[in-house]
């Protein structure tokens, strides 16, 4: 996994430093040679060998006293002699000696990556200590196309490619953790447990060597106390417990002096040791030399290759991975089948894009809009889509009370801060004013008109409250003003157990006639029904609102959490794909038949009751969102996603760069893949051409077209609630071993002809989502310092390229999108950028 640490012999500045030139530290070297006959090396680096083209044979010679193992690599040539796509990859670990047989002339990458980089920040303890190739691993080929992009740009310019270089590199790391941590995992699940309490210490200590380690941890780690653990190694080794972990420290440090040629440095840090000082003491005591003295005895004979025959600019044929694949000449057919869906679209400027996806910007808790991050980030991207409503709920949490004499009065100031920030972002108000249960007030103070009551004083309170908010709010802002505001009651089917609907609808009912005193025209509905009820439950409650003679300006929905045919709450997910789509057109329909002139919102989604879940994370939230957004945008007038989750929340832990908000931005303002959900949606023309569950297509005019198109993957059914970052490894893992990829061919007519320029935005499991890259980081991206930091924010963006296009005098234009499950692509076909 991947794991950023502290180094401590090694000053903060050369830590930041190293950081922000990780990709050109790790690599050591990476050429293309070309070879005859027989050549030997031993690497004190990592090393990644891939045949391109000829015929070699590897030779492993053994150590004195141990076998040799021979394998044959084939690289593949054609008739013509042109180079053709290689299917084999060698890891060989550091040290080893490696003798290569050239049959004729043979091409063959080498890319070499610094072992204490490895160690240090990505823990690839296998690339150090065994021999791995993809005859024993198949799936290790697929880090082939990061491996044969590497070469060009790293032969250009390692440090004006930097950003590119460590992207690949991250990718191509990211393909061995998926390759050969399972077998290590599988590995130590199956292992027997310790047979004695010496084997559990040495258990703990091989697997934390890098850590500064303690009696303490140790002793409860194996189950004992540290007493006991202390007094064990007096009598048993005749040493303190530290001296011991230091014996093993410095043994682990004699192994890297003798199979690389790294500096005591990077030696003391990958071995844990606290300082230099306590590195150079351990080793004399159990060596009785100095580490400088050791170092010239047991250090190996490394032998490089000629340098002579690296290929300076080799031709693209020798890494066509621009190319499409022949599949007759690869070793290892590709496991996955490819769905094709052909899309006949006329260029037509009479059907409008639907527009509910950015009517409601829902921001959760009213709150939240006083930290000044989250107003800056709410400003920004509402330049980007300009929504029209912003929606909020616990807005009269933030009503004082005082009282002059015997009269009692309200203060408004706390609330009108707020919507002073909404209404300047150029954002209409949406107010979710309804009961919800809150554990109390972050800063409780007295002052405060509502302090955690039940429901039925809530209503009773408000309906004192609410009139005399629309006369000051009037006052303020002009009548007109706050008639186009939404005032939305909320009836919580979770919270209300002990207060019935029929209760409800009276308190409503109540409440709204005195607000229309005060402001006829005031725009007040609700009631947020959930679209998972039953279908029978859900026409009684219409029924009986009916009934009650409440007169209702807009309805709304809410859609969380479709799980049971019977409706009732649950906290997993559908393993039916079609059933959100089903439950929302049958909500919706049983709302419009019963007010037919009203708009419907939904006015809260996700896929899941609880906001909190790790899948809002990942790569999983794009599609998610786009598929809910094609699947309803004609039957609801408007839609409401919890945008800013995440940087609103107290809750959050603060030390957590993502902890499942269902927010776009991350708790520090870094954008998640949910985030260029809505990006790519806003850069789509004003025209449908073809809307389905995986592409949106449109168009401005016959000069430009735009196109989202992603794969959906459902949840599977094993996991279900996805609230554990384990869990969403499960699920990506799933994903990323799917058995189809989806192809979408998109055939319009009536384009005008000529040459267009195509502009690829592409989010994919390894680019346009940092949350990946904070999983194999595990916490430790949440210690970087600023720069660092920002050096890390660049993998959170999408891959941009660009490629023509022509358009013949028939006027018919041609597009392919190939998609990965979870895979979103934007493309922006521009005659006019040409």
């Amino acid at each position: 996994m991947v794991r950023y640490i502290g180094i401590g012999c090694i000053c903060k500045a050369e830590k930041r430093w190293r950081m922000r030139h990780f990709g050109t530290d790790l690599i050591r070297a990476l050429d293309l040679y070309q070879s005859e006959g027989i050549r030997r090396f031993c690497h004190p680096s990592c090393t990644i060998l891939s045949p391109v083209s000829g015929h070699l044979r590897v030779r492993f010679p053994g150590s004195a006293g141990s076998s040799e193992s021979v394998r044959t690599y084939d690289g593949f040539l054609s008739e013509s002699g042109e180079s053709l796509h290689n299917s084999e990859v060698i890891l060989i670990p550091c040290g080893s000696r490696v003798e290569l047989f050239c049959e004729g002339l043979s091409s063959y990458l080498v890319l070499q990556l610094s072992p204490a980089f490895l160690m240090e920040a990505f823990s690839k303890e296998p690339l150090l200590s065994e021999t791995i190739s993809s005859a024993q691993k198949p799936a290790l080929t697929q880090i082939l196309p990061d491996l044969f992009a590497l070469l060009p740009l790293y032969q250009d310019s390692p440090e004006r490619n930097r950003l590119e270089i460590n992207r690949l590199l991250f990718s191509l790391l990211g393909g061995l953790d998926r390759v050969l941590l399972p077998q290590a995992e599988g590995a130590a699940r199956m292992s027997p447990a310790p047979s004695s309490r010496q084997e559990s210490v040495d258990s703990y200590i091989a697997a934390h060597i890098e850590k500064q380690i303690s009696l303490q941890e140790t002793a409860k780690a194996c189950g004992l106390t540290p007493q006991y653990l202390s007094s064990f190694f007096q009598k048993s080794m005749n040493c303190t417990f530290m001296e011991y972990v230091n014996r093993i420290k410095a043994q682990k440090a004699h192994d890297w002096f003798l199979r690389s040629d790294l500096s005591a440095e990077d030696v003391c840090a990958i071995v844990g040791f606290k300082t230099y000082s306590a590195f150079c003491k351990s080793m004399e005591a159990r060596y009785q030399k100095s580490w400088e003295t050791l170092r010239s005895e047991v250090a190996p004979d490394f032998v490089r290759l000629p340098a002579e025959e690296i290929v300076r600019n080799p031709p693209s044929t020798l890494y066509p991975v621009t190319k499409p694949l022949d599949e007759g000449t690869l070793a290892h057919k590709p496991v996955y089948q490819i769905r094709k869906e052909t899309i006949q679209a006329q260029t037509r400027p009479d059907k409008p894009f639907p527009t509910s996806w950015k009517m409601i910007l829902n921001v959760g808790s009213a709150d939240s809009i006083f930290f000044e991050p989250f107003l800056r980030k709410l400003n920004e991207f509402n330049r980007i889509v300009s929504f029209r409503y912003c929606r909020m709920y616990g807005l009269f949490q933030l009503v004082t009370v005082y009282s002059s004499g015997s009269r009692m009065y309200y203060g408004f100031e706390l609330i009108f801060q707020n919507l002073d920030s909404i209404i300047n972002a150029g954002l209409i108000p949406f107010l979710d004013i309804g009961f919800r249960q809150f554990p109390g007030h972050r800063n409780p103070l007295s002052s405060f008109a509502f302090n955690s009551d039940p429901a039925d004083v809530y209503y009773e309170k408000l309906f004192l409250i609410l009139p005399e908010f629309l006369k000051a709010a009037s006052n303020r802002y002009g009548r007109g003003a706050v008639e186009k505001w939404r005032l939305e009651f909320h009836f919580s089917y979770q919270n209300n157990r002990s207060f019935t609907f029929w209760q409800f609808l009276s308190a409503f009912r109540k409440i709204e006639e005195a607000a229309r005193k005060v402001l006829p025209n005031v725009r007040i509905g609700g009631f947020g029904f959930d679209a998972g009820l039953r279908e029978d439950k859900l026409q009684n409650m219409l029924d009986q609102l009916k009934s009650s003679g409440c007169r209702m300006d807009f309805l709304s929905m809410h859609v969380n959490g479709l799980i049971l045919p019977e409706g009732n709450c649950s906290f997993r997910y559908t393993t039916d794909e079609n059933e959100p789509a089903r439950r929302v057109f049958v909500a919706s329909r049983l709302l419009r038949n019963c007010y037919p002139s009203l708009p419907v919102y939904i006015t809260e989604f996700g896929f899941a009751h609880f906001v909190k879940s790790a899948l809002n994370d990942s790569l999983f939230q794009a599609p998610f969102v786009l598929r809910f957004f094609t699947e309803n945008a004609g039957r609801v007038d408007g839609i409401g996603y919890h945008m800013m989750d995440d940087l609103g929340d107290y809750e959050r832990p603060a030390e957590r760069e993502f902890f499942g908000g269902a927010g776009l931005f991350s708790t520090h303002g870094l954008r998640k893949p949910s985030y260029y959900a809505f990006s790519f949606l806003s850069r789509l023309g004003n025209s449908v051409l073809s809307m389905t569950r995986n592409h949106i297509l449109t168009a401005r005019s016959r000069f430009n077209y735009q196109l989202v198109a992603f794969h959906y993957r459902h949840i599977p059914d094993t996991p279900g609630q996805y609230k554990t970052e384990d869990e969403v490894r499960f699920f990506e893992k799933k994903c990323a071993e799917a058995a189809d990829r989806l192809l979408l061919q998109f055939c319009i007519s009536g384009a005008a002809p000529g040459t267009y320029l195509t502009k690829i935005i592409r989010m994919s499991p390894d680019v346009g989502s940092l949350h990946k890259l904070w999983l194999y980081h595990a916490s430790s991206l949440n210690s970087l310092d600023e720069p660092d930091y920002q050096f890390f924010r660049g993998f959170a963006l999408p891959e941009v390229s660009a490629a023509p296009l022509s358009v013949p005098a028939s006027g018919k234009l041609t597009v392919e999108v190939l998609l990965a499950p979870l895979e979103t692509v934007l493309m922006l076909i521009d005659r006019s950028a040409v």
